[in-house]
């Protein structure tokens, strides 16, 4: 099994800390790419513990880590491709 961020998810993550630092400072920040990573770890070690978004389509899941949704999909080799990361109330929808 491995995670994998897409150029979007990784995209989503740059700005999501850079925003994080600006707003909430450096330790608060840093608590959450915490909760990140845990969440990371949690979908790498069961990655079908979040349920099917098919309003998405069928194949995506979503995670919730604090205010931030992770879109994802799994495999047959259950490796993660993690779409996106998404704060929840964007329209992520529209995109």
């Amino acid at each position: 099994m491995a995670v994998e961020l897409s150029a979007e998810a990784d995209r989503d993550l740059a700005e999501l800390l850079a925003s994080g630092l600006e707003r909430y400072g450096l330790a608060a920040t840093d608590r959450y790419v915490a909760r990140l990573r845990e969440a990371f770890e949690m979908i790498d070690s069961f990655p079908r513990i979040a349920r099917l978004r098919e309003e998405i389509d069928s194949a995506t899941r979503g995670f919730t880590v604090g205010v931030h949704i992770m879109f994802y999909q799994v495999d047959d080799a259950d490796d993660v491709l993690i779409l996106r990361i998404r704060h929840g109330r964007e329209d992520w929808l529209a995109d």
